[in-house]
C-alpha cells in the first residue's frame, strides 16, 4: 500500500513538473536579479514574416523567500523593445506597448508566486528586414532585468522560404 502511494506521489510529481516546462520548440532568454527576481521570455521561432505577429510568452517568478515590491510607473507592467544594430551599438526601433495608461501602478510579487503575461506584436511594415534584430522584454520598474535575443524579420513569405530553404 506503501508502495502504490510513494508511486502516485512521484507520478503527480513528474506530471506537475511537465506541465510547467516550455514548450519543446520555445526559444527562451532569461534574466535573473540578486533579490531573486526573475524574467524569462520565449518565442515559438527566430523567423518571422512582416505582416504575422512575435507571440511573446513572458514568466516572471519570486524565487526567493520574500515578497517582491515593483515599482511600475504606468499601467503597463511590461515592455517588450525591437533594436536594430547599427555601427555605434543597438538602436531602438519600436517599443511595446507603444502607450500605456500613465498611472503609476505599482505591485508585488508573493515570495514563490508566478506572473505569466502573453505579448502579441504585431510586425508592421516599418520593421527592418533581412537583417538580425534583438527583441527584449522588460518588468516596468525593473530595467534591470531585460532578457532577450535576436529574431529576424523577412519582407514576404517568399523571401523566408527562399532564406530558409538550406
Amino acid at each position: 500500500m506503501m508502495k502504490r502511494i510513494a508511486i502516485a506521489f512521484l507520478v503527480i510529481g513528474l506530471v506537475s513538473a511537465a506541465g510547467c516546462q516550455s514548450k519543446p520548440d520555445e526559444i527562451l532568454w532569461r534574466a535573473q536579479a540578486d533579490d531573486g527576481l526573475v524574467v524569462t521570455a520565449g518565442v515559438p521561432h527566430r523567423n518571422y514574416v512582416r505582416g504575422g505577429t512575435v507571440t511573446v510568452s513572458v514568466v516572471v517568478r519570486n524565487i526567493s523567500a520574500d515578497d517582491i515590491a515593483i515599482g511600475a510607473d504606468s499601467g503597463a507592467l511590461v515592455y517588450a523593445t525591437l533594436w536594430r544594430k547599427t555601427t555605434i551599438g543597438w538602436e531602438q526601433v519600436k517599443r511595446y506597448p507603444q502607450s500605456a495608461v500613465m498611472v503609476a501602478s505599482p505591485w508585488k510579487l508573493a515570495a514563490g508566486k508566478t506572473y505569466k503575461c502573453p505579448l502579441n506584436l504585431p510586425i508592421e511594415p516599418d520593421w527592418p528586414t533581412g537583417e538580425p534584430l534583438r527583441l527584449t522584454v522588460e518588468l516596468n520598474g525593473r530595467d534591470d532585468l531585460a532578457p532577450g535575443g535576436l529574431i529576424q524579420v523577412f519582407a514576404t513569405q517568399a523571401d523566408y522560404d527562399e532564406a530558409l530553404k538550406d
